[in-house]
């Protein structure tokens, strides 16, 4: 009988971390519906921050309504995107500065940025003037 529970625990594992995989696959796309639908209703979007320190994380900026609207798994696959984005900066960390590279700070942006390994997700309780999204509260950081 034990035998027997073991073996179903086990494949109920093999089986929930296949569905997790499959949820979000593609290391530089968002294959999340959520969190593509929030990107195309600029309700969410992903920055760098702290590119001036030497800890710049990449993060995700989010309304509060749409955050509270995120499953397990769909957090779960933001973690994911979070660390192929990571991954894509330190490739490419000139497309992230946003400075001119005759700028004098220019080298040690593009140098953090290389670096970088951590991510975060900021909550957003509203907009300012423009239309942008605000910097509210950090509520996730991984170091």
């Amino acid at each position: 009988m034990n035998k027997s529970l073991v073996l179903i625990a086990v494949a109920m594992v093999v089986c929930l971390s296949h569905v997790t995989v499959l949820h979000a696959v593609k290391a530089n796309r968002v294959s999340n519906n959520k969190i593509s639908s929030c990107l195309k209703s600029k309700s969410c979007k992903f920055i760098i921050t702290g590119t001036a320190t030497e800890e710049p994380r990449m993060s995700f900026l989010v309304q509060e309504k749409i955050w509270k609207t995120l499953t397990v798994l769909d957090r779960n696959d933001l973690k994911r995107i979070l660390k192929a984005r990571i991954a894509e900066a330190n490739e490419k960390p000139d497309k992230y500065v946003h400075l001119s590279k005759k700028a004098p700070s220019y080298d040690r942006l593009r140098k953090n940025i290389e670096n970088m390994q951590s991510y975060s997700v900021f909550l957003s309780y509203g907009k300012d003037s423009k239309g942008n999204l605000q910097l509210d509260e950090e509520i996730l950081v991984n170091y």
